[in-house]
């Protein structure tokens, strides 16, 4: 848009001081051509190959493998979660467990934009590493990512989650084909009320 701005500034006073002057039909074609176009093109480009956000391998992230360069982000969610007594460290060194997946995650996918210090982003790596904990042992679920682990809206809004202000009071997720162990994590939900599983 500045360069439109610019552009026809700059035209404005290149005409102006030719106003005593008849310019020919090539100066005029000329000049025009310079302009750049505000209608956008009949036949618009897309590189699905192109991504809006940054790619990084996440297996890389969920292995825990040695090749792995954590963002700060991760290294500080990581910090608050352990700090906070949510989850051992340990339980991170271990490939693909529901706590190193659910890091990942909230990491690099989750466009919840939560800050790393929140306690809100406690609550939502705890329910991350609750999805994570029992679809891997429920193979015929009803707990997906369409209900669940959704990165754009907010933990409140995932099926069976009831909050009050912002805060998880309570999980139902009956009939959804759930087998597993609770993460010890579940338990750091100090205003979780009732737990229907």
């Amino acid at each position: 848009l500045l360069v439109i701005v610019a552009a026809a500034i700059g035209l404005g006073v290149g005409l102006s001081s030719r106003t005593n002057e008849k310019m020919s039909d090539d100066e005029l074609s000329a000049i025009s051509s310079q302009v750049p176009s505000m209608t956008p093109p009949l036949n618009p480009t897309f590189n699905p190959t192109e991504s809006l956000q940054p790619t990084i391998d996440i297996s890389l992230c969920e292995e825990a493998n040695a090749e792995f360069n954590p963002s700060e982000q991760f290294q500080q969610t990581l910090l608050n979660i352990v700090d906070n007594g949510v989850s051992v460290s340990t339980s991170f060194d271990i490939s693909n467990s529901p706590q190193r997946k659910a890091l990942c995650w909230i990491s690099y996918f989750d466009q919840e934009s939560v800050d790393a210090q929140s306690s809100r982003l406690i609550q939502r790596y705890t329910l991350a590493v609750l999805f994570y904990s029992f679809i891997e042992n429920s193979r015929n679920s009803k707990f997906s990512r369409k209900n669940w682990i959704s990165s754009s809206i907010s933990e409140c809004d995932w099926e069976g989650v009831t909050c009050d202000s912002d805060i998880v009071t309570e999980i139902s997720a009956i009939n959804m084909g759930l087998t597993g162990e609770l993460p010890k994590e579940l338990f750091t939900l100090r205003t979780l009320v009732e737990l229907d599983l």
